[in-house]
């Protein structure tokens, strides 16, 4: 038997969010299923009170940039495996790799000339940077 339906209110995304600190400092990634049973509810109760709700809405965007945060972490550490951690950051988060490569003789500040560098940048999936 599923999950009752859950009645919203005010307090869920702070719940939300004290849960998703607790879980982060212990050095857990919380995923929506994890945060659904937390509050009693389900994981499409918690897609509906973010499209539904705005303050909620709100916690979800910071819960989600706690969990960035930690997902980043890990991967640079390698206390998540890259692939792992290249994926979910696609996958989740929209965000991908772009290369810009820049060719050419440009001068640094000692007149010494550059051939070429290479820029690796991580945007959003709106192409901004982050």
């Amino acid at each position: 038997m599923g999950k009752k339906p859950h009645i919203y209110n005010k307090n869920k995304g702070r719940e939300m969010l004290e849960f998703v600190k607790a879980q982060t400092m212990n050095n857990n990634l919380p995923f929506a299923p994890d945060i659904a049973d937390y509050l009693g509810c389900s994981v499409s109760a918690l897609k509906y009170w973010r499209d539904h709700y705005p303050e909620f809405a709100e916690a979800w965007e910071e819960m989600k940039e706690i969990t960035l945060a930690m997902l980043a972490k890990k991967g640079l550490t390698r206390e998540y495996d890259a692939s792992f951690t290249k994926f979910w950051l696609k996958a989740v988060y929209g965000l991908r790799e772009t290369d810009e490569i820049r060719v050419g003789n440009a001068a640094d500040q000692d007149g010494n000339a550059e051939s070429f560098g290479l820029t690796v940048r991580v945007v959003g999936p709106d192409g901004t940077d982050l």
